[in-house]
């Protein structure tokens, strides 16, 4: 597993706020540090990137303590990423973003924030949305579709769709060995 595999700093601050929130001041980044977290310790840039592997341990060792999958933890994590970035950094093109519009941007959206993976949307219609990611590490499955839950629906509520609910449509492994998974998100329009 030699490719680099990064989220961007923005991901990892807001992980750190919420775990704290729940485990106590510090308890964010005293995991890091036991995980040997190559970011621990330093300032994260929220532009910047980071080995997303460590955060991964840290949201493992996070979902034993709460009792909760790690897919629940970054999908609340990643709905708090979409409310505070895109209320924020891209507020001018969600105004005028409808979900559909907003949701054609999968593959951006997704490198906005990860460096790995590839994704798409494969039905993009008004009240109804299916995305795929394909060429996942296995080990980071139930994080990254934890993020998908987490972060589009919010995304598309922002852009005016009406309570948006997410769910895994389907998984499978491919010949590489790595993942590939659709998340499928209904909502009123």
């Amino acid at each position: 597993m030699g490719e680099a595999f990064h989220t961007k700093g923005s991901h990892i601050l807001i992980a750190k706020a919420w775990v704290d929130e729940r485990l106590g001041e510090g308890a964010f980044s005293g995991q890091a540090r036991a995980v040997g977290a190559s970011w621990s310790g330093t300032v994260v840039l929220p532009g910047g990137w980071y080995d997303v592997r460590p955060l991964n341990e840290v949201l493992t060792w996070v979902s034993t303590r709460l009792g909760k999958p790690v897919r629940d933890c970054a999908t609340e994590i990643s709905a708090r990423n979409a409310t505070e970035d895109l209320s924020s950094i891209y507020r001018v093109f969600l105004r005028l973003a409808t979900p559909v519009r907003l949701m054609g941007q999968t593959p951006r959206l997704w490198r906005n924030y990860v460096s790995f993976a590839d994704s798409t949307a494969v039905r993009n219609d008004p009240g109804h949305y299916i995305g795929e990611c394909s060429g996942m590490p296995d080990d980071l499955v139930e994080w990254a579709v934890g993020c998908w839950c987490g972060f589009l629906p919010t995304a598309i509520e922002m852009a005016g769709g009406k309570a948006p609910r997410a769910r895994l449509l389907d998984r499978s492994t491919l010949p590489s060995g790595l993942v590939k998974f659709r998340v499928e998100i209904k909502y009123g329009v």
